[in-house]
């Protein structure tokens, strides 16, 4: 999940059973779609696997 989400561009911390978001301070509409997209296909990737 880690490796699949940063090869996406997007920066998570596994903490347990959660996955934390370290998104910039400031970010707008366009990134929070395109980290969102990144972890959706990430975990649909793992769920298949």
């Amino acid at each position: 999940m880690f490796a699949k989400c940063v090869g996406k561009g997007v920066i998570v911390r596994p903490v347990g059973d959660r996955i934390v978001l370290s998104p910039p301070l400031t970010l707008g509409k366009g990134e929070v779609d395109m980290i969102l997209a990144a972890v959706g296909e990430a975990v649909a990737e793992g769920a298949s696997a």
